[in-house]
């Protein structure tokens, strides 16, 4: 039983990061773009490229500006990401706390989560396999 639900926390969380990278992927092209349309180019003195970026960042983390539609439309881009990353989390949880790890070891360990034993199983494989 314990090698099934391995396998299924090892199938979400190979979807939930695949979910994370095209929802980073997105926010960096946006990060770029925006950067690019305020006039950062490689060959500017830093502090100006500095300067540029934090513009960018500011537009995008209000979602103002001459880019609004452009980081509103990023931002719903991302949404289904965002849902699949939450969605998995919950299936690999509600497995994790199947596995004989989680009474005898996670349950216990203050700030450690069915999450955090999910991710170490779907990173690590059985934990059974390893002497200590």
């Amino acid at each position: 039983m314990s090698r099934e639900i391995i396998d299924q926390i090892t199938a979400f969380h190979r979807k939930r990061n695949f979910a994370m990278e095209q929802r980073k992927r997105s926010h960096l092209a946006l990060g770029a773009f925006v950067r690019l349309a305020l006039g950062w180019r490689k060959d500017l003195p830093e502090a100006d490229r500095k300067r540029i970026a934090a513009e960018a960042a500011d537009y995008i983390e209000s979602g103002l500006g001459p880019f609004a539609d452009v980081i509103a439309a990023s931002d719903q881009a991302r949404l289904p990401y965002e849902t699949i990353e939450r969605d998995c989390l919950r299936q690999m949880e509600k497995l994790a706390i199947q596995l004989p790890a989680w009474p005898t070891f996670g349950e216990s360990v203050r700030g450690f989560g069915a999450g955090s034993l999910a991710v170490i199983v779907a990173e690590a494989g059985d934990l059974s396999d390893y002497a200590t």
